[in-house]
């Protein structure tokens, strides 16, 4: 599962593929099914888990996906799309419980996502981050 979603991002990364080359939708389809593939693992354990080792994993792909994807390259919806990928990891770990594993994942997408442009995906992270309050 890792050599894909790194394949991908070095990919990505090195040029060696335009996503509009693939088709934008496939290519952000794919990426989404990636980032969270480890996060829908985690939410079909019974139950899910805080300690489960699928979570901090989850947290490793949506974020390295989410590292790769470029405004610039990947366009500004796509740049959007990865950082609510990451936040729906943040959301079901919250509903689940793991509040410091929840919390991390906000404070990532404040600190990464920086400008009027990502104002939404900011104002999410500050309602979560509220609601473990």
């Amino acid at each position: 599962m890792r050599a894909i979603a790194l394949t991908i991002s070095l990919l990505l990364l090195g040029g060696c593929v335009d996503a509009d080359s693939i088709g934008r939708q496939n290519a952000v389809k794919q990426m989404h099914e990636i980032a969270t593939r480890d996060y829908r693992a985690w939410t079909l354990e019974h139950p899910p888990s805080c300690a489960s080792l699928m979570l901090p994993s989850a947290r490793y792909e949506v974020l390295r996906v989410a590292d790769v994807i470029s405004p610039d390259r990947d366009g500004l919806d796509t740049t959007l799309a990865a950082g609510s990928w990451v936040l729906d990891v943040a959301d079901g770990a919250r509903q689940h419980g793991c509040k410091d594993f929840a919390r991390g994942l906000y404070q990532a997408v404040m600190f990464k996502y920086i400008g009027v442009s990502y104002a939404s995906l900011r104002d999410r992270a500050r309602v979560g981050i509220d609601d473990l309050r």
